[in-house]
């Protein structure tokens, strides 16, 4: 019981942590796609209150995949701010960003893996693993 409330306690510290700082999840995000498919692992923007974007961030592939290769987009996306965020009233119009792809060599079957790093526009910077289930 002691050992659990312990873990409890150090689990809760550390996710305390993570909401302090400015980097995503410190787990990796799962992508699915098929054998030779692309598929959009994340859409990294920046957006003002006033829709407008703030900047490109720069995408660097830190650690490519193995069963595959990366390509990076500059596109639109309709975000998902929650209704609470000044933001939100931006989710009903396409904001500019950098869509990072993961696509499947044709061959290729099982799970693979990349890293990228991210430098936004104000020099703020993190990494982000993926992991993508080709079938």
């Amino acid at each position: 019981m002691k050992a659990n409330l312990l873990l409890a306690a150090a689990a809760a510290m550390s996710l305390g942590a993570c909401q302090t700082t400015s980097a995503p999840q410190s787990e990796a995000e799962v992508i699915f796609t098929s054998h030779g498919g692309t598929v959009r692992a994340r859409h990294y923007r920046d957006v003002a209150e006033d829709c407008s974007n703030r900047g490109y961030a720069s995408i660097a592939i830190a650690s490519p995949p193995r069963g595959g290769r990366i390509e990076l987009r500059r596109e639109g996306e309709f975000p998902g701010f929650p209704p609470s965020n000044p933001r939100s009233k931006c989710n009903n119009r396409k904001v500019d960003g950098v869509g990072v792809y993961y696509v499947s060599d044709p061959k290729f079957i099982g799970g693979d893996r990349f890293t990228v790093e991210v430098i936004w526009a104000d020099g703020a910077r993190w990494t982000q693993d993926f992991v993508v289930q080709v079938r």
